[in-house]
Order: structure tokens, then sequence, then C-alpha cells
């Protein structure tokens, strides 16, 4: 695995280098630039099939992505081909080839004037395809997917754990320092209590409206602060840690969630959020309402008409 990124990285750096000049390099009708790296193995990539591959991607020498640090994609060939896109080339290959593209962000910003809020005319977006497996037409490839994510979510896990067991040292160190008496939660988030709340408990399966304010715990400052109407113990909660933290108050109780980062959104937070990866947070918050069933939508209350006014204007 290491080995193929680090060839990724150096066949990457050359190009750039190079200025896309190299000869060896080639254009689609669309201006895409390419070079595919040929395996001995016959096996061709057709319409219809579904590819298994790792993917790098790049801008300029910044990684974006690397499915090598995650699970391989699964990648249908065929059906709509867009333009200036990487899928018209994937009927060239065959297993175990790899695929450099190289596209220009200004044709993207064009199309959308906001990348400009994260790009930059003349970027170069870089995409390495490394294929590790070719399924045929039909071929049930969906049991290879599962196990994949099965084991990802395994390694997710432990990596976590650990990671967890370093971060609340840290955490622990701080309330020290600050003579703050915080509760670890089951799962290891951390909670101060300011009023506990006289109502019903927040628990699992119940809908609550929480009021929030969420902080960076290293600076203090405020990311965003809101209210909001959540399931406890949802499938797949965003923040386990909020959640973990929320069910130590009733209705009407207050006080403040740390979250380390192994319980925060981890090592691989959303692209473009406020997040560091395994970022602590801090969020104050207020149970305004804990339910049994999900709120009813307020309904919007018309304004109530002058009865006097319209009397008068009647007579009128």
């Amino acid at each position: 695995m290491k080995k193929i990124t680090s060839l990724a990285v150096v066949v990457l750096s050359v190009i750039l280098i190079a200025g896309c000049q190299n000869a060896s390099f080639e254009k689609t009708k669309d201006g895409l630039v390419y070079k595919i790296y040929r395996s001995k193995d016959t096996t061709a990539v057709r319409e219809g099939s579904v590819m298994k591959v790792h993917v790098i991607q790049k801008i300029n020498d910044s990684v974006l992505f690397d499915s090598h640090q995650n699970v391989p994609g699964y990648i249908p060939v065929g059906g709509v081909q867009r333009p200036y896109d990487p899928s018209e080339l994937f009927t060239k290959l065959r297993l175990n080839d790899s695929l450099v593209t190289i596209l220009m962000m200004d044709t993207f910003i064009k199309q959308n004037p906001r990348l400009l809020q994260q790009f930059k005319n003349g970027d170069r977006y870089i995409v390495t395809f490394k294929v590790l497996h070719v399924y045929k037409q039909g071929e049930n490839y969906m049991a290879d997917q599962e196990k994949d994510q099965e084991a990802q979510r395994i390694k997710d896990e432990a990596q976590a754990k650990e990671d967890l067991a370093g971060q609340a040292k840290e955490m622990e160190k701080y309330f020290s320092d600050k003579h703050i008496t915080a509760q670890k939660t089951p799962l290891g988030a951390y909670v101060v209590i300011n009023e506990p709340g006289t109502g019903a408990q927040v628990d699992s399966g119940k809908f609550v409206t929480v009021k929030y304010t969420g902080k960076h715990f290293g600076t203090d400052s405020v990311f965003q602060a809101s209210s909001f109407t959540t399931q406890i113990q949802g499938p797949r909660p965003s923040v386990k840690g909020f959640e973990d933290g929320l069910k130590m108050f009733k209705s009407g109780g207050k006080g403040t969630i740390y979250i380390p980062g192994a319980l925060g959104y981890g090592r691989n937070p959303q692209p473009g959020s406020p997040f560091k990866p395994n970022e602590a947070l801090t969020f104050e918050v207020e149970i305004e309402k804990v339910d049994d069933k999900q709120p009813e939508p307020q309904a919007l209350v018309k304004p109530q008409a002058n009865t006097k006014v319209d009397s008068a204007q009647r007579k009128k």
C-alpha cells in the first residue's frame, strides 16, 4: 500500500515539474491530460463492468483524498460520460493499470465561481487511479465491498480507541490545571453539570431539543451557536460524545460537554469544516425539551385582524 502511494507522489511531482509538456502524456478531445501506466495483465475494463480502484486526489502538491487511508472505491463503468472527466478513459484500462489525469481548475471555476473560495485559476486537479480488480457485467461485487468496509470499521475503531486514551490524559490534565470537576460519560466524554434539570431524563430513543454553543477546546472560540431537535442514539450519530453527554441531563438541565476528538469528528472531519483532525470540542448546552415522539413542526401564526379598524372601514 505505502509503495503505491509513494510511487504516485513521485509520478505526480515529475508531472508538475515538467509542466505537462512530456510527450508521453496524451490529451482527450476535451483537453484532459492523461497517462496510462500499463501492466502485463490482459483483463480489460469494459462497458458495464465495475472497477475496484485506489484513488488519490490532489490540488498541485496538496493531497485532498487518498483511499489508501480508507477503503478502495467501486466505480461502475459506462453510462452517460461527462466531458472533461476521467470516466471517458476507463474503457482504455486493464487490470493493474494506473491512470494519471490532470485537469485545470479554470474549467471548473467557470462552471462554479464559488470554487474561487478554495481554489484559483491555474491550479491543477490531479487524480490517479490504480485498478485493483475488474468485475464483469452482472458479477456481484457487493460482498467484497461490504468486507472492505467492515475491515475498515474494525481498523477505525481500534485507532479511535488508541487516540481516545491519549486525548483523555490531555483533557484530564486540563481539568486539573483549571480546577474543573467533570464527570466522565460511559463512552469517554466529560460533562460539567450546572443544573441537572427536573423534567424527563434524556435517554436513548428520546427526542431532545437542545440549545447549544459549540467552541474549539483549545482556543475557546465559538464555531456555531444554535438550537435543534435530535433523536438520541440514532443509527450513526455524527458526534458520539455529544449524544453521550446529553444523557447526563434532564429536561431543563444546563452544563458543558467536553468531547475528545476521537468522539467528535475524528481523524477525518468533513472537508471545508472548521475542525482539525481529532480536534477536541466544547459544547455549552441547555436542554429545552425531552419528548417521546418527534415534535410537530410549529405552524405559522397568522396575524389577527384589528376588528375595530375593520368595522370602521366597512362603515365608511
